[in-house]
């Protein structure tokens, strides 16, 4: 029969409550304490014995109010007496057996109090809850406690108090770390387990006590890490002599693997958090921090990926204790993260900065994708995305994208991008997924562009090459390019270029309008591109007289006529540099070509339909163009071997000749003065524009803030303005100072005349 079922038994019996005076409770108490006694001392108890006892114990606690309080002192007396024997008999014991005594004396002692815990399991219940079955009345006033708490706070007090728990836990301590290097067998793990098990007990029981609850972390937590800090210092102080520091991280990564095991076997309820808090600090940031970091820049420059696979282990131990200690990131890891930008500068410059000739736009752009790829490909794969090193990244390439290259034949950053999405966007042979890919890979680059309007000016005019000379892939293709560019240009960047392509699909539909108009009666194919002017990149110049062919002439005004009609406030301008037409050779015998030039070549080819040659001075006069362009578009023909030159340069006493003679393996040939690139005088016009549109961003900037603030020092309207612009596009203080100048001038602001530098608002 379990106590259990013997207790359900015993309370419903009727007790006949014959006990009043001490000295009934005496000659209870008698066999009680024999058993009491038996048990600490791990003495045998009969059955009946410990029926008897209970019943006893039961008919103390029932009978009278003040034998439980009685019996609870005598309890008291018992267990204290047993407990400074136990520490006299662990006190005499030599160094070398101490652990394995307390070990014995504990064990014994543990399954004791437990035994007392269930024999006088009435009595805690009548003291400790506060509730008497029997005629209600309240013990509990605080000064109780069941028996097993009492048994182990009297451990407490008793065994462990300083001095020998003290030389307990130094042993102890010492057998941990000794631990490490010796096998132990299971029954010395087993020691050590119980000991530590014994003061986490002890404090346990004392739980609701704040001060008490402190006794396993002062007893034995503190001295426990203390101990591992001198151990952790030791040991690493050895490893960074003996061990390069590659092989030292390497080392150290396994050893805190290894820990981390050894602590949950010898201690399992001890919290891993602040052995690992410890074990980083003495291996990694107090003894060798200087010396990683070291190692980690080397490791980048040399890019030695295995390496800063352990490297990027230890990075993210010292990243989460500085985040639990609410340290900066930044401050540890700042030289590392400067190292690991330097070198992307470093190696991104070097693959572009001498960049020159005819594909440097191409070699530029996919340089850099490839250096973004391998540097991307390094953070992911040994640095796990470490996002500081992403940062990092991103500073590289908008460093780098700010920077001019070497020849400046090739044009800037901003220009080479343009030019590298008009490639991508022009007819090719790729198939349509290759094309795809690149223009979405073509956001890598195109995020870091430092001077996004020059780009956008750039982008603006071969795009307008691209519709007008009718390169471009597709306009669907244009369209995936412009929401791309909605990302990196802010709002309304791309707003102009997106008229465009709305121009060339209505210019579509009035084609085809046109085509089933009366007015066309053309017989060859006729398109026009209707543009609004503010949208395009064209120059606003008159557009010279010059003679074409009757037929086109006569479409041209038809079309004028059709236009007009439809839109009567709408006033056109006929753009002949930039059309392009089709004809073909019928004086060449052997061999019949189709030629695609512009207007003006036209023009002039058609001179020679009734001569053979002519001057330059001739042909001038019919085509009334500057010398300049005249001798570009001469030069197309020549190159091309339609027409040729006595001379090795087109000048006004040059002869120009029909080649009667002409051939060439194609029969499709396309004469261009370049048209579809950005030539340096476009480069130079085209920066014009971008310095026009920074200094009238600047102005109105400068007037938002003077209209709001009325007076201001030059250096309050510097900082506001630069908040202004930030992100926009580069701003130069030699240029900031010449738009405050133009203010002045016209009247916007002036200079109060009794400062130097303080300038007021004019209404």
């Amino acid at each position: 029969m379990s106590i259990f079922q013997f207790w359900s038994k015993l309370t419903n019996m009727v007790w006949d409550y014959t006990y009043g005076s001490n000295q009934d409770f005496n000659t209870a108490w008698r066999p009680v304490k024999v058993v009491v006694r038996d048990v600490l001392k791990m003495q045998p108890v009969s059955r009946k014995t410990w029926t008897d006892t209970f019943e006893a114990i039961y008919t103390m606690v029932v009978s009278n109010e003040e034998f439980p309080k009685l019996a609870y002192e005598r309890i008291q007396i018992i267990l204290e007496a047993h407990v400074k024997e136990c520490a006299r008999r662990l006190e005499r014991s030599p160094a070398g057996k101490l652990l394995n005594d307390y070990y014995d004396i504990w064990k014994s002692y543990d399954d004791a109090h437990q035994h007392l815990q269930a024999l006088f399991s009435l009595l805690n219940s009548k003291l400790c809850s506060g509730n008497d079955e029997t005629d209600g009345s309240n013990f509990n006033d605080g000064n109780f406690m069941d028996i097993q708490k009492l048994a182990l706070n009297l451990w407490m007090t008793e065994v462990l108090k300083p001095d020998l728990a003290n030389k307990i836990v130094r042993l102890l301590l010492d057998a941990i770390i000794e631990g490490r290097r010796d096998l132990l067998s299971n029954q010395k793990l087993f020691v050590m387990q119980t000991i530590i098990q014994s003061i986490s007990r002890v404090n346990e029981s004392m739980a609701k006590n704040d001060e008490e609850s402190k006794f396993y972390k002062e007893t034995f937590g503190n001295p426990f890490l203390e101990r591992l800090k001198d151990h952790y210092r030791w040991e690493a102080s050895k490893m960074l002599q003996e061990l390069s520091i590659s092989q030292y991280i390497e080392k150290v990564l396994a050893k805190l693997d290894e820990e981390n095991k050894w602590i949950a076997i010898i201690i399992p309820n001890f919290p891993t958090d602040y052995v690992k808090d410890v074990f980083i600090e003495h291996f990694i940031q107090t003894n060798s921090m200087d010396q990683i970091l070291s190692e980690g820049v080397r490791m980048i420059e040399e890019e030695r990926a295995d390496d800063l696979v352990n490297f990027n282990k230890i990075l993210k131990e010292i990243l989460q204790r500085e985040a639990h200690n609410n340290d900066s990131e930044t401050t540890t890891l700042s030289p590392l993260i400067s190292a690991f930008q330097n070198h992307v500068q470093k190696k991104a410059m070097e693959s572009v900065v001498t960049l020159e000739g005819e594909d440097a736009h191409i070699q530029y752009f996919e340089n850099l994708l490839l250096i973004h790829d391998k540097y991307t490909a390094l953070i992911q794969e040994t640095l796990e995305f470490n996002s500081l090193f992403n940062n990092a990244l991103q500073k590289a390439f908008q460093f780098v994208s700010s920077q001019k290259l070497a020849s400046r034949k090739s044009g800037d950053p901003a220009e080479l991008c343009a030019k590298y999405c008009d490639t991508l966007l022009r007819m090719s042979n790729s198939s349509d997924s290759d094309m795809d890919r690149k223009i979405d890979r073509c956001q890598i680059v195109l995020q870091y562009i430092y001077e996004m309007d020059a780009f956008l000016k750039f982008y603006a005019r071969l795009l307008a090459k691209r519709l007008l000379l009718q390169t471009s892939e597709s306009i669907e293709r244009e369209e995936r390019m412009l929401t791309m560019l909605d990302k990196f240009s802010g709002f309304g960047g791309t707003d102009m270029l997106k008229k465009m392509l709305v121009d060339v699909k209505v210019s579509n539909d009035l084609n085809a309008e046109f085509d089933h108009s009366s007015l066309n009666v053309s017989k060859f194919d006729f398109s026009v591109k209707v543009l609004q002017s503010s949208a395009w990149p064209l120059p606003h110049v008159d557009v010279p007289v010059i003679s074409l062919p009757r037929e086109i002439e006569c479409v041209i005004s038809q079309f004028t006529s059709f236009y007009t009609g439809k839109f009567k406030a709408h006033k056109i301008q006929w753009h002949f540099p930039i059309s392009k037409c089709v004809i073909k050779l019928n004086y060449l015998h052997d061999k019949q070509y189709l030629v695609s030039m512009d207007a003006y070549h036209l023009a002039v080819l058609m001179l020679f339909e009734y001569t053979d040659k002519l001057f330059f001075g001739e042909i001038k006069h019919y085509v009334p163009l500057p010398d300049k362009t005249l001798k570009l578009n001469i030069g197309a023909l020549v190159e091309k071997q339609i027409l040729t030159c006595d001379t090795d340069v087109i000048g006004d006493e040059s002869q120009l000749n029909l080649n009667l003679k002409f051939s060439h393996k194609a029969t499709r040939i396309k004469i261009t003065n370049h048209k579809d690139r950005i030539i340096p005088e476009e480069r130079a016009e085209t920066n014009r524009s971008v310095d026009n549109d920074r200094n009238c961003y600047l102005q109105a900037a400068i007037i938002r803030v003077m209209k709001a603030r009325k007076t201001l020092s030059y250096k309050d309207i510097v900082s506001e303005v630069l908040a202004q612009t930030k992100g926009k596009f580069p701003l130069h203080m030699s240029n900031f100072k010449v738009v405050i100048d133009t203010l002045v001038d016209k009247y916007y602001i002036e200079l109060l005349p009794e400062t130097q530098d303080v300038y007021k608002y004019i209404a």
